[in-house]
């Protein structure tokens, strides 16, 4: 259970760090108030999993918590990968159609 608390929480700060990126505000806008939230959970995500897994076992934590947050980041990346381009695909099929 905590490794999945874990991991949920490494998720939530990779995925509010894309979306603070300028090429992810075309795809999804954000307001102003999620804009600081997204901050926020960039911020304290991580340091919230830490404590968390230091708080258990100092040694395996660390392990524990590098080790998650690498899985987790792949797993991100490769969702955000397949959402963008199964967003951006109507557009391409119409470039092609053009040419």
């Amino acid at each position: 259970m905590m490794a999945f608390v874990i991991f949920f929480l490494w998720c939530m700060t990779f995925v509010s760090h894309d979306c603070l990126q300028t090429h992810s505000l075309k795809l999804m806008p954000l307001s102003k108030a999620q804009t600081c939230l997204a901050h926020c959970i960039r911020a304290l995500a991580p340091l919230l999993a830490l404590a968390w897994c230091l708080y258990s076992d100092p040694a395996m934590g660390i392990l524990l918590w590098l080790g998650l947050g690498s899985v987790a980041g792949v797993t991100v990346a490769l969702a955000l990968a397949y959402y963008k381009n199964k967003r951006s695909a109507p557009a391409q099929r119409a470039l092609r159609q053009k040419s």
